[in-house]
């Protein structure tokens, strides 16, 4: 799911799992994680999927991603709507 996801917005998987901090990139990690963790999957298991630290990681990208979608900000909506298609 994450590489469709990942596709879908003009990403590869090493991209989306890597540490880039890159704007684009970082919106698209972080609304993934909001979809898988919205599918039921832990903070835990989303941190050892993305080799991430810690779970506050993870739990921090979620908020993020929920607030740009409450503020409509254009491109996190672009990418959700690129994901909604997949």
């Amino acid at each position: 799911m994450v590489e469709r996801y990942a596709a879908a917005c003009g990403f590869s998987l090493e991209e989306i799992i890597g540490s880039s901090r890159r704007s684009d990139l970082s919106i698209v990690r972080q609304l993934i994680w909001k979809r898988l963790r919205d599918r039921h999957a832990s903070c835990v298991e989303l941190t050892r999927l993305f080799n991430r630290r810690s779970h506050s990681v993870i739990v921090h990208g979620i908020q993020r991603a929920e607030g740009l979608l409450e503020i409509g900000d254009r491109k996190a909506l672009g990418y959700q709507k690129r994901m909604d298609d997949v």
